[in-house]
């Protein structure tokens, strides 16, 4: 029989990566025992059901949670809707960027790791607003908002599977007020940014792609990881965004960005312009510029707020910093459309500002 004592001491034979074994006591009930993990699972219908892991779950327990698995199957509700199979809902809905998907997968561990094997249905709102209350403690507003967020997300999509889940308990969470963050200090003062930035960042290539990523309006994250061979012309593809390989783009390049690439290239090795390089300042580096505080992101903030500067519609500003803007019209515009003009007159009034007084 399947005792604490008994699964503790269990281990699979010699050259065997796994093995399952049946309860004597719950049909269709196994566990199955890995060389690090030993996980309970339920067959019916030629399925396999995750029903939780050892020793989150207890013997008794893992009975009792088959007893409802079986119960919501026979209801016509689909079975092992937990947290996790909530969140492998969700991965699997459409491609999505690895930065995307570590954040949620360290959302789930770090979050909600106590809940992964836990019915969605069993998850109440006072438990949310408690969770939401603890990670806030434990790692800060933003962080708790985002958790809440992804779980909202994962929510989601178990409920286009069984309509039965009620609305998603997050409803219930006093949410952190997360206020737009207003770059017009460092807008103000590029040319003393420039400056600092060559007095601050000893690194050439690192001191480049900040330079690029301001006149580009992208993630840090793509600037990282851009590759020469992506670099096609006077064009540049992204091929990984935010939002997945489906958000891939093109973005046109002007002389001043093929001029900081050429600098960059004597300094830059193998397939990767900038490799891997961290754009986030050190504590050193943040006091050297003084008062003057911003972050990468802040790079993008002030292309964006140029564009404005610079005239450019909401449209042509979407499709250069590849956002998403709501509505029928928007899906209409072809992605090949010319951005030249658009990105040569951010790039101009950057360079003006860069070079004031």
């Amino acid at each position: 029989m399947l005792t604490e004592r008994v699964i503790a001491a269990l281990n699979p034979p010699e050259g065997q990566a796994q093995i399952r074994i049946q309860d004597e006591r719950q049909r269709g009930l196994y566990l199955v025992v890995g060389k690090a993990t030993k996980t309970w699972m339920l067959k019916r219908r030629n399925r396999w059901v995750r029903v939780g892991g050892w020793p989150a779950l207890s013997p008794a327990a893992a009975r009792q949670r088959t007893l409802e698995l079986l119960a919501a199957d026979d209801t016509g509700r689909p079975m092992g809707l937990t947290v996790e199979a909530a969140y492998g809902l969700w991965k699997k809905q459409k491609p999505r960027a690895a930065s995307t998907l570590r954040n949620h997968r360290e959302y789930l561990t770090l979050h909600f790791g106590d809940w992964q094997d836990t019915d969605l249905a069993k998850i109440s709102r006072v438990d949310m607003q408690r969770r939401h209350e603890k990670v806030t403690r434990d790692r800060g507003p933003k962080a708790a908002n985002n958790g809440a967020k992804g779980f909202r997300a994962w929510w989601s999509a178990a409920q286009k599977l069984d309509p039965h889940l009620p609305a998603c308990p997050t409803i219930a969470i006093n949410w952190h007020a997360q206020r737009p963050v207003d770059e017009s200090a460092l807008l103000a003062r590029l040319p003393e940014w420039s400056t600092g930035l060559d007095t601050a960042v000893v690194n050439p290539l690192r001191r480049t792609m900040l330079r690029f990523m301001l006149l580009t309006g992208l993630r840090s994250g793509d600037v990282k990881t851009m590759r020469w061979d992506a670099i096609r012309g006077d064009t540049l593809f992204v091929p990984n965004p935010k939002g997945g390989s489906s958000k891939a783009f093109t973005l046109p390049l002007t002389a001043a960005h093929v001029e900081l690439l050429g600098q960059a290239r004597p300094h830059s090795r193998g397939q990767r312009v900038f490799p891997l390089f961290n754009a986030r300042l050190s504590p050193g580096e943040v006091k050297r510029f003084g008062d003057l505080r911003w972050s990468p992101h802040s790079l993008r903030r002030v292309f964006i707020s140029t564009a404005v500067e610079a005239g450019l519609t909401p449209f042509e500003i979407a499709l250069l910093v590849n956002h998403k803007v709501p509505g029928v019209t928007f899906g209409y515009v072809a992605k090949a459309s010319d951005m030249r003009p658009a990105m040569e007159r951010v790039v101009a009034r950057l360079q003006a500002r860069l070079a004031a007084e």
